[in-house]
């Protein structure tokens, strides 16, 4: 998970960094970007054993879907915005439950 998390936050990080003015290198990095959210959603369906992270994985993956095969919207911005909202909620499960588990050590540690 810790992983999956680096690799986000350096691809997110490089979209940002290499922006629109770049092409198809911003393509590339952006793609990979939000194949590794796919990859992070995939893995917390497993290891939280719920399929609630697959109703976000099935949006993510359907905004993309329609928006290369039928053009649909004209513009990318709001499979963007679709697919960084849909991640929002999972990341701040993962932050929460992080922070409890540091808590938690630091509280049995005293």
């Amino acid at each position: 998970l810790a992983f999956i998390l680096e690799l986000l936050g350096s691809l997110l990080t490089l979209v940002g960094f290499i922006n629109e003015s770049y092409g198809y290198v911003h393509f590339a990095v952006s793609s990979f970007f939000f194949i590794a959210a796919t990859l992070l959603l995939t893995y917390l369906i497993l290891i939280l054993k719920s399929l609630l992270p697959l109703i976000s994985l099935i949006t993510i993956v359907s905004v993309w879907v329609i928006y290369f095969v039928f053009r649909i919207p004209k513009g990318i911005a709001l499979p963007e915005v679709v697919s960084i909202a849909s991640l929002i909620p999972w990341y701040l499960k993962i932050l929460s439950v992080s922070c409890r588990k540091i808590s938690n050590t630091i509280k049995y540690s005293q």
